[in-house]
């Protein structure tokens, strides 16, 4: 079966200001229609204050996207260690004329990026992005206390619900968010819980444990991304809204 998706490398240079280069994974046919469109990508001060960087390129050679493959093993593994990194042009916005983007009823859609557009464009579904965490990686979140010593896991699962990079003072106010939308997979989790709960009638932490690594070890969640669930236009606003240093800063 041939894949839809490619692994790529995308090289921009920037003169004097610098370069902006990224790995990404993107569906071939969208690569294609941006290298052959004239698309001028806006990816607004990325180097900097004024710096007001933008590609266009069909027109400047200089400037590649390089295919690296499409092979299925190479991308799952790209996507399970979230080797992705530096900047991907289908999430920036672009200049496009809005007769352009009309729908069936003449109506002008707007989107905040080219790969929206692109779904919009092309007619094809729109990407969704899930993964498998176990009852025991979930733990951590739905009630708060840490199966692992590190906060790392408990950032990349809340990185990939809200598709934010998260720093550690922002994965409180994210989890609020989560627990505001009540995904369904977080019911699902929070349900298995207090079901666990009633069987071994306890709530000490030891166990918990003990129950989940001898009969639940093996029990998996799919959990997609917020935004493919519900509206979360709102996310930047809550974040700040509720930002906690900002929190602490007005107390001072």
């Amino acid at each position: 079966m041939k894949n839809e998706f490619g692994l790529y490398k995308m090289y921009l240079d920037c003169d004097r200001q610098g370069e902006l280069t990224g790995i990404f994974i993107e569906r071939k046919d969208f690569v294609d229609y941006l290298l052959k469109n004239n698309i001028e990508i806006y990816f607004g001060e990325a180097l900097g204050k004024h710096s007001e960087v933008t590609c266009n390129f069909t027109e400047e050679p200089e400037n590649t996207i390089q295919f690296i493959t499409d092979r299925p093993d190479v991308i799952s593994i790209v996507q399970e260690y979230g080797l992705e990194n530096g900047y991907n042009p289908f999430e920036y916005t672009f200049q496009y004329s809005l007769d352009d983007t009309e729908d069936e009823n003449g109506d002008s859609q707007h989107f905040d990026c080219l790969r929206d557009y692109l779904i919009f464009k092309l007619g094809v579904e729109p990407i969704k992005v899930v993964k498998q965490y176990t009852l025991k990686q979930l733990f951590s979140l739905v009630d708060g206390r840490l199966t692992t010593n590190s906060m790392d896991e408990v950032a990349e699962i809340l990185t990939h619900v809200c598709d934010c990079d998260l720093m550690t003072h922002h994965l409180p106010v994210a989890m609020d968010y989560i627990i505001e939308k009540d995904p369904l997979w977080y019911k699902l989790v929070k349900g298995l819980l207090l079901s666990i709960e009633g069987e071994i009638k306890t709530n000490d932490f030891l166990v918990f444990m003990e129950k989940i690594d001898s009969e639940y070890s093996e029990k998996v969640f799919d959990v997609p991304q917020l935004k493919d669930e519900f509206d979360t236009t709102d996310f930047g606003d809550y974040m700040i809204n509720n930002s906690l240093l900002l929190k602490k800063m007005d107390v001072k």
